[in-house]
């Protein structure tokens, strides 16, 4: 159904697909009422497949198990803080590739932001940021 669409804007509609309709896109911005890890560790599990996705922005009104996402995703590779808060950042290795998947969690403005990078990119940032 959504195959060869390049954009789709909807606004508070409800839709019932599973999240490989979407991975076609570029940018995909999600809102939703509550995220759990384990929603959470399922998406990144199948976006590790998809390496195709630009960029998905998940906002949401409640996260249960922030505490719980360290143990799933381990140590934080980056945190900071920002005009808008604290954020913490995990970089996943994609098995038999040079790209990794970004993580990266604003609780200030509850929300995820996922995107896939090369690790010639996370390096060049390492090396401005020294």
């Amino acid at each position: 159904m959504l195959k060869n669409l390049e954009e789709l804007e909807i606004g508070k509609f409800v839709l019932d697909r599973k999240i490989q309709d979407f991975l076609g896109f570029r940018e995909v911005d999600v809102t939703v009422i509550q995220i759990t890890v384990e929603d959470m560790m399922e998406f990144v599990n199948k976006l590790l497949k998809f390496e195709n996705l630009g960029f998905l922005s998940f906002k949401y009104q409640s996260f249960i198990g922030d505490q719980q996402i360290l143990n799933r995703l381990g140590p934080v590779n980056h945190g900071n803080f920002n005009l808008n808060g604290e954020f913490s950042r995990w970089l996943v290795q994609i098995p038999n590739s040079n790209k990794l998947l970004e993580i990266s969690h604003y609780p200030g403005r509850k929300k995820f932001d996922l995107r896939f990078v090369t690790i010639e990119s996370v390096l060049e940032r390492m090396r401005v940021m020294n």
